[in-house]
């Protein structure tokens, strides 16, 4: 009995000391950092969201305390450098290219710039991985506009396409695509939403500076599309 109360008394000890609730209060900051990141990626649908960033940032800091605390008498450095080289292989699986035009690029990045925050917060650099995730989401959220408002000077044409759940798929995503890069639109952006049974696929467009709608609207319903509305 009272070596058990003994036990009792060093597990209590160990979870209260500042070393145990400085670790998690690292980990957490990861996670909450990462989830910032996440759900801008998961707001507008793209392949890695809310929960790929999150696992990003966590295991990053945890690899980055292990390698500090883990390890007595190595050099940290050298985990950190596997991280940063690893975290590539992960951001490539997120890159799709179709045609003349790539996706995923910004979402590899954000991969590459959570694992970033991920190893300043298992450093227990708290103000640079606060720093970075705000600077990340400014850049995200307002240079997006910006970058929109110098792309052209034409302003851009949005369409909202609607396709029964059977017909969608990757190669119908990538014949759109085809559809549209075949006629010199700039593609600025791309949204896929669920509607029950059926997928709605919006596309925001700039226009060259002649192009017949007509035989773009027939192309579209040859794609199989229910439905094609323009704004």
């Amino acid at each position: 009995m009272l070596e058990l109360v003994q036990n009792l008394k060093t597990y209590i000890q160990l979870i209260t000391s500042n070393t145990t609730w400085d670790i998690f209060i690292r980990l957490l900051l990861a996670f909450l950092l990462g989830s910032l990141i996440g759900l801008e990626r998961e707001s507008i649908q793209k392949p890695a969201g809310l929960r790929t960033h999150v696992l990003v940032t966590l295991g990053s800091a945890i690899f980055t305390l292990l390698s500090i605390e883990g390890f007595f008498g190595a050099d940290p450095a050298r985990v950190a450098a596997q991280i940063v080289s690893g975290i590539g292989f992960l951001g490539a699986g997120t890159i799709i290219k179709t045609g003349q035009y790539v996706r995923g690029l910004t979402t590899a990045a954000t991969l590459w710039v959570s694992a970033s925050i991920g190893m300043a917060c298992g450093a227990g650099n708290y103000w640079t991985a606060i720093s970075g995730t705000t600077v990340a989401l400014l850049g995200l959220i307002f240079l997006k506009h910006v970058e929109r408002a110098f792309a052209s000077r034409r302003p851009p044409i949005r369409f909202i396409l609607t396709f029964p759940s059977e017909k969608y798929s990757d190669p119908l995503i990538s014949s759109l695509l085809q559809v549209f890069l075949d006629r010199d639109f700039r593609l600025m952006d791309l949204k896929i939403t669920p509607r029950g049974d059926s997928v709605e696929i919006g596309l925001m467009v700039v226009p060259p500076e002649e192009v017949s709608l007509a035989n773009l609207y027939e192309e579209l319903i040859r794609l199989g599309a229910r439905d094609v509305r323009r704004f």
